[in-house]
């Protein structure tokens, strides 16, 4: 039977609100972003699970009050207290009152504003940052602007914060991703990670549109296309290969990108990381190969083109063009 010291350490890597906080940058720019305007919770459960599990403040309650004395954050006014209530909140103080609960938000608060004396409401003070606080998040916003990318497990955050700190003050968000992306393409490919190497090509394709450079994003989801297509595993099953809805739907837009040979550089780069990570491969009695196309060049540009003109593709139509390698 285990100790309750015991279930607790089973317990931390799946459910908030068990340790200590973090008390780091990252986790209070993070947490003051998100109460800004809020009230302090009643009960743990009243803050996102990510406060916990993202940030690593397991006592929110209490990070939340610590922030408050520490001058981050100051009480708003009444109005402010009472716009920051739920809908279904408004509608009980209205129908407590004997008024009309129906509305839009907006319209319950000026009705609330226009018949109800709202201090006599005894409503939770909600806490807004103050100018130490909009300061603070000003400065570290970048650890804000960072948290979705962290998801894809492309990088760490130290290795952002390494490369935020070895960079220029004017570089942008998407500069920093694009020197960490191509450093780790280079990783993937020298010690060769199939998924990750798809999935950081992925992300090169979203900066270069977020650019606006949209000849080469197409470059890159080609590329992607190709990886999607070309498996490193023997004996794998044809029926596992399939091109990402989202891919083809985003190749098909920027079909007036197109241009005749518009495959070949991705299909030489799909080689390059196959023959760079080609000690990584090993068969079944544990030697080393290089992994073989799934399609020949020329099948390839058939299959580039077709999704290029619809937007998707049946690939049983080229089952019989396939490396023998695989099977049904």
């Amino acid at each position: 039977m285990l100790t309750p010291d015991e279930i607790k350490r089973e317990c931390e890597p799946h459910f908030p609100w068990i340790g200590d906080n973090s008390h780091s940058d990252f986790s209070n720019v993070n947490f003051l972003f998100r109460v800004d305007g809020k009230p302090i919770g009643i009960t743990y459960d009243d803050y996102a699970r990510l406060i916990a599990t993202t940030f690593g403040i397991n006592k929110p309650i209490e990070r939340h009050i610590e922030l408050i004395n520490q001058g981050y954050l100051v009480p708003c006014s009444e109005v402010d207290s009472l716009k920051a209530l739920r809908y279904n909140e408004m509608r009980k103080i209205l129908k407590d009152h004997g008024l009309n609960a129906g509305g839009k938000k907006t319209e319950l608060v000026q009705r609330i504003l226009d018949n109800i004396n709202i201090f006599t409401l005894s409503l939770r003070t909600v806490y807004k940052l103050s100018d130490i606080g909009k300061e603070y998040v000003k400065k570290n916003k970048y650890l804000i602007d960072v948290v979705p990318y962290l998801d894809d497990k492309i990088f760490t955050l130290d290795e952002f914060i390494q490369c935020k700190t070895s960079t220029p003050s004017w570089a942008k968000m998407d500069d920093l991703l694009w020197s960490i992306y191509n450093a780790k393409t280079m990783y993937y490919s020298v010690f060769y990670n199939h998924f990750m190497l798809r999935m950081t090509t992925l992300r090169q394709s979203d900066v270069l549109r977020r650019g606006g450079d949209f000849d080469r994003e197409l470059d890159y989801l080609v590329l992607v296309l190709m990886l999607d297509l070309n498996n490193t595993k023997p004996n794998c099953k044809y029926e596992d290969l399939f091109i990402a809805p989202r891919i083809a739907n985003r190749i098909h837009d920027l079909k007036k990108h197109y241009w005749d040979g518009i495959a070949e550089v991705p299909y030489q780069t799909l080689d390059y990381y196959r023959l760079t990570g080609a000690r990584n491969f090993k068969n079944d009695t544990g030697e080393h190969y290089i992994p073989p196309d799934t399609f020949p060049f020329s099948i390839m540009e058939l299959i580039v083109k077709e999704v290029f003109d619809k937007g998707e593709i049946d690939l049983q139509n080229y089952k019989q063009y396939a490396n023998d390698i695989f099977y049904s």
